[in-house]
């Protein structure tokens, strides 16, 4: 923020805006009708899977499934005003709702989806496609042994962060609340897996070349709209 000012002296129309767009990839509406989340939260956290009816357990592969994951894990739920306007709220907590968590999708095994590399879009729901899925798997995969595994993975989700939408109100702390934004979103995406009776697997690691190569971020962009990738959580059914 400006030198000598608090967060909440911050003009409201200088609000970065917390949804990327990737206007010109070809989209994929994610279908609306969801799946039905019966185990309450509290067992799924007490239990994991044992909390999870056996009819549940390894659910279809498919877009219903992925739009689930997706939506319960970082969706829009409501919107609240702020000074400037009025934003959108997610499952997710953000300091600030400032959003600066993106996700991208590794689809590699969905059967109503191409394979490729898909940014998730909160703002249409729907998926943006980036790369085709052998190039993604390869780039993924490339110097990285402990990911051989995701060749016989359905979905991975890349969370990234955006950390100039944390920096505008946070300043030099904006990095730090950025990593702890996309923490809730690992968490999300892992409990939300649970409830759906998907296997899933958290690395937090991901090459930082490989993934903006991926996305098509330069590394000599506007500080402001720098993204960085966090982490991955790979659906591992088989």
């Amino acid at each position: 923020w400006r030198e000598g000012e608090s967060p909440a002296e911050q003009p409201g129309p200088d609000r970065p805006s917390p949804w990327r767009v990737f206007s010109e990839a070809p989209a994929t509406p994610l279908p609306t009708h969801l799946v039905d989340l019966p185990s309450p939260t509290l067992g799924l956290l007490r239990s994991g899977m044992a909390a999870i009816p056996e009819s549940q357990i390894a659910p279809p592969q498919d877009l219903k499934t992925l739009s689930t994951w997706l939506h319960f894990s970082a969706g829009v739920t409501g919107s609240r005003v702020v000074p400037g306007g009025r934003v959108a709220l997610r499952a997710v907590p953000s300091g600030g709702a400032l959003y600066p968590t993106e996700i991208y999708v590794a689809a590699f095994g969905l059967k109503d989806l191409e394979s490729g590399l898909y940014h998730y879009s909160v703002r249409e729901f729907a998926l943006r496609k980036l790369r085709d899925g052998g190039e993604t798997l390869h780039r993924l995969r490339r110097g990285r042994p402990d990911l051989e595994f995701l060749r016989s993975c359905p979905v991975a989700a890349i969370i990234s962060s955006v950390f100039g939408r944390s920096a505008w109100r946070y300043g030099r702390r904006g990095y730090r609340q950025a990593t702890l934004d996309a923490g809730h979103v690992v968490e999300n995406l892992s409990i939300v897996a649970t409830a759906l009776g998907m296997r899933a697997q958290v690395r937090l690691r991901v090459p930082p070349r490989p993934f903006a190569d991926l996305v098509g971020l330069g590394a000599d962009g506007p500080a402001g709209e720098y993204e960085g990738a966090q982490a991955l959580v790979a659906w591992t059914d088989p």
